[in-house]
């Protein structure tokens, strides 16, 4: 498994896409940096709706962006676990 420096993908990485056709990460460090990104874009989502967002609450325009980034990183997983059964 190839090491990752930056535990932040979002720090590094534009769309999820890039990660899956980043050659430098074998295919568990682009899972790991998928869920990670997944887990903090959900975190974001659940800590909104429950009113735990910060003082200003989210625009609506930013809440879509967060969903579909949420959308586009499920399928950038689903991707690659089908490609490990493959």
């Amino acid at each position: 498994m190839n090491q990752i420096n930056d535990p932040n993908p979002r720090g590094k990485y534009q769309h999820p896409s890039n990660i899956l056709s980043d050659n430098s990460l074998d295919h568990d460090s682009k899972l790991e940096l998928l869920r990670s990104w997944q887990s903090d874009v959900n975190h974001m989502l659940e800590s909104e709706s429950e009113g735990m967002g910060a003082e200003d609450p989210m625009s609506a325009e930013h809440e879509s962006g967060l969903a579909d980034e949420a959308r586009q990183l499920s399928k950038a997983i689903e991707t690659l676990e089908d490609e490990a059964k493959a």
